[in-house]
């Protein structure tokens, strides 16, 4: 239509203000707006003035040849004058934005000094950039900027978050063999803004991320930082290899870093002192924290205190064997615990479903007496129109749709996703879902076993055997009590994890069979496990499964 208007110079005038709706009804008020100003320029230099078209006949021509002020009051009828104004703006219009300022119903003064502030601005890419920034276009401020000065691009950048686009448009220059500004070193330009990129990545706590680019940056110093900061040792021993770093350094970032991995990542941290700082007890002593016991006693018996770092392991042994042994008795009791109230809370809620189902079915009996006999006949014999039509007039009560079905009929409607806590609150709609979470969460991790059986195999080989009977029964005690628990929950699955048809699948079930199928489906699905918890269980069962359980000797 606009390309048709705009080809016609005679008649296509007469739909200007049509045409200007289509811009500004797309959302695109900027263009409608440069369509005014065309209008504008082209009266300009046909009359002189910019006052009709000399033909003395002013009404005639408001209605077959439409001014440009006529054009933007048609636009500022149909828009609020800020989104005009500002739409004026993002054209980089300020004579365009002067005209809207004297067309709109509000005081022109603040609009007036703003305008006067961005005209006093002589570089162009400045004053576009101030304008950006003004609506909130950062991004296009940045390009505005890089087009006039870079350590301003920078600043802004690095203030937005909006270094990547920055350093896009230096790639663009590199790609493009383009100087840039002033004949400025590209390469130089670009490590200054990577630099400045993994600066504000270490700041947000993304420290390997900023790591990587100190060294594309070529500042190999701040990457070594960061990978220690980062806890990745070895990039870091890598780093300060590269960097010829004396052994005394070396030595001491081993010192630091493994101090620093030793809680939570003893294996890692073993490593470092066996690689770099020649510790060979403090190594054993981390790899059975870690509980790695065959490679722990391994290490152990290849130097010539092999006798001292036995006495190293077995103090480690002996602190993990007491402290799995009662954390496997507690997490026992525990589930024991939490399984005994559910099955309270079930039985409860069973109760209380066959008190709601037999209300579901009288009210399915008042809507069709004959729903629960003949279910096919619901779809095959009667419409859902008739059904519903006859359900009002015997109940008095309107029953038309899907959704008065489903607020109707209690226990149908899908449960709503509530974020699951930690903390079981005792009385509480969730209490039977939290405590399923918990004793779910109370299962064996493959981890666990394996350390487990490692420890028990070591305790076997220093002469405790009947400790490592205990370790491992105590194990086994709770596989089975949650295995046993594990498959209750997916057998009769608690309220928040049940299957649940979609909504759209149970109006279809609905609108073709009738409420009567569509009662007994969801009783059927209900029953069932979501596929979620259903895969959850099965994989703690297959993880505890995995190792056997365990050594054959030690089971009593």
């Amino acid at each position: 239509f606009r390309n048709e208007v705009s080809s016609s110079s005679q008649h296509g005038r007469a739909w200007l203000r049509t045409e200007l709706t289509t811009y500004t009804k797309c959302g695109d008020i900027g263009k409608a707006l440069l369509r005014i100003k065309e209008i504008k320029e082209l009266d300009m230099n046909n009359n002189g003035n910019g006052n009709g078209n000399g033909n003395g006949n002013e009404q005639s021509d408001e209605r077959t040849h439409p001014s440009a002020e006529a054009g933007l009051k048609h636009v500022l009828l149909h828009n609020s004058d800020n989104a005009v104004y500002e739409a004026a703006l993002g054209e980089y219009e300020l004579q365009l934005a002067y005209m809207v300022v004297a067309h709109i119903q509000r005081d022109p003064g603040e609009y007036l000094a703003q305008l006067q502030e961005f005209a006093v601005i002589q570089n162009e890419h400045v004053r576009q950039a101030a304008i950006d920034k003004h609506l909130g276009r950062f991004d296009r401020a940045v390009e505005n900027l890089y087009a006039a000065s870079f350590d301003d691009a920078l600043d802004l950048a690095v203030s937005k978050d909006l270094l990547k686009h920055l350093l896009k448009l230096v790639d663009r220059d590199i790609e493009c063999g383009d100087g840039g500004n002033g004949g400025n070193d590209l390469a130089a330009r670009r490590s200054v803004v990577v630099k400045a990129l993994g600066e504000h990545l270490s700041t947000k706590g993304k420290y390997e991320d900023a790591a990587i680019a100190f060294v594309a940056a070529g500042d190999l110093d701040l990457a070594l930082r960061s990978y220690r900061l980062a806890g990745a040792w070895r990039p870091a021993m890598t780093l300060a290899a590269r960097l010829g770093k004396d052994d005394g350094f070396v030595k001491d970032l081993a010192r630091r870093m493994s101090d620093d991995l030793e809680q939570f990542q003893p294996l890692e941290a073993a490593l470092l002192n066996l690689d770099y700082l020649n510790d060979v007890p403090n190594a054993v002593r981390l790899y059975a924290q870690g509980g790695e016991w065959r490679e722990a006693l391994r290490l152990a018996t290849l130097t010539s205190e092999a006798d001292a770092n036995m006495d190293i392991l077995v103090s480690v042994a002996s602190a993990s064997a007491a402290s799995l042994l009662q954390g496997f008795l507690e997490d026992k009791d525990r589930i024991q615990k939490y399984w005994a109230r559910l099955r309270d809370l079930r039985e409860k809620r069973v109760a209380m479903e066959v008190l709601e189902g037999d209300r579901d079915a009288s009210i399915i009996a008042a809507m069709d007496e004959d729903a629960f006999v003949d279910t096919a006949s619901v779809a095959t014999d009667m419409s859902m129109y008739s059904m519903l039509t006859d359900a009002t007039n015997a109940t008095g009560t309107s029953t038309s749709t899907f959704a008065s079905f489903t607020s109707t009929v209690g226990g149908r409607r899908k449960h709503k996703q509530r974020k699951k806590k930690n903390k079981i609150r005792r009385g509480s709609p969730e209490e039977e879902d939290q405590l399923a979470n918990h004793v779910l969460g109370l299962l064996p991790t493959a981890n666990v076993c394996e350390q487990t059986g490692q420890l028990a195999e070591f305790l076997v080989y220093i002469g405790h055997e009947d400790d490592a009977v205990k370790l491992q029964a105590s194990l086994k005690a709770l596989i089975d009590e949650a295995t046993m628990a594990s498959d209750d929950i997916a057998h009769s699955p608690p309220p928040g994890c049940r299957m649940v048809l979609p909504y759209a699948v149970r109006e279809g079930i609905f609108n073709e069979a009738g409420p009567a199928v569509l009662l007994k489906v969801d009783r059927g699905v209900g029953q069932v496990a979501e596929v979620s918890l259903q895969r959850r269980v099965e994989a703690g069962k297959a993880t505890m499964a995995s190792t056997g359980w365990k050594w054959e000797l030690l089971r009593k």
